[in-house]
């Protein structure tokens, strides 16, 4: 895999992370589950932390001498870490398409 299919991998990845964390949270208010507060709601995004986690590291093993994305696996991954991978991913797809 060249770094270019898996930035475009990453950036669907990335966008299928945050729309699944956007429809939690607006399901867990809807529920009356969600909490107000920094940390009090990684429970809900434990799963799609962990697998996204995973596919990460997946993409990473089939990827040609490129650098890894570190992504904790043993804490919670927060919205806002998932938001700005992926605008460092949009930024470097810009930037491989503008270089051409």
């Amino acid at each position: 895999m060249t770094r270019e299919q898996a930035q475009k991998e990453y950036k669907q990845l990335l966008n299928r992370t945050v729309a699944e964390k956007r429809r939690i949270e607006e399901e867990a208010k809807r529920n009356g589950t969600w909490k107000a507060g920094l940390d009090s709601n990684n429970h809900l995004f434990a799963k799609i932390d962990s697998e996204f986690a995973n596919k990460v590291k997946e993409i990473q093993s089939k990827v040609e001498a490129c650098m890894p994305i570190t992504i904790p696996k043993h804490e919670p991954i927060k919205k806002v870490y998932v938001e700005l991978v992926r605008e460092i991913v949009e930024s470097e797809a810009k930037n491989d398409e503008g270089a051409r």
